[in-house]
C-alpha cells in the first residue's frame, strides 16, 4: 500500500469524506460545485482535499476505461 503525502491533516480528512461520498454515489458535478462553496469561505486546504479525490476518481476512471479498451 502506498502512503499519501498529504499537506495537513485537514486535506486529509476532506479527501478521506470525498473518496466515502464518491464511493457513496455522489456526483462529481456536486463535489465541485462543494468545491467553490469552500473557496467563496476561503477554505483551501477542505478544496485542496476535496479536489485530490476527484482527481483521483477521474484518473482511476479513465485507467479503468482504457484497460478496458485494450483487453478487447
Amino acid at each position: 500500500m502506498t502512503e499519501w503525502d498529504f499537506d495537513t491533516p485537514i486535506v486529509k480528512d476532506y479527501f478521506i469524506l470525498t473518496c466515502n461520498d464518491i464511493i457513496a454515489g455522489v456526483p462529481l458535478k456536486e463535489l465541485y460545485v462543494s468545491i467553490d462553496l469552500f473557496e467563496q469561505l476561503e477554505a483551501y486546504e477542505e478544496c485542496m482535499g476535496i479536489l485530490l479525490a476527484c482527481q483521483l476518481c477521474t484518473t482511476l476512471t479513465m485507467q479503468i476505461y482504457l484497460n478496458k479498451d485494450n483487453d478487447e
